[in-house]
């Protein structure tokens, strides 16, 4: 009865690899993990470089790197999703 004809770009393809990584419930959990557990790690390091052996630029490097995670975590998603 009715044909469709279509052509899938790489904007589509970006779109629905976007939607799935945000809207299914393992990604969902996964996402959430990566973005809290690894600056928490970093910012446990830097607790350890600080109070035990008192390095103060390691624990800086540390509580900057696990801010900045938290800040950009969103954006490497992306870049990693159109990437492959």
């Amino acid at each position: 009865m009715f044909e469709f004809q279509f052509e899938l770009c790489n904007e589509d393809y970006y779109a629905f690899c976007k939607h799935h990584t945000y809207h299914t419930a393992v990604n969902k959990q996964g996402l959430r993990r990566s973005r809290y557990m690894i600056p928490l790690a970093y910012f446990a390091a830097a607790i350890v470089f600080g109070v035990i052996w008192q390095s103060a630029w390691t624990s800086v490097f540390c509580v900057a790197f696990g801010l900045l995670w938290l800040v950009f975590h969103d954006m490497l998603i992306d870049w990693r999703i159109k990437e492959k």
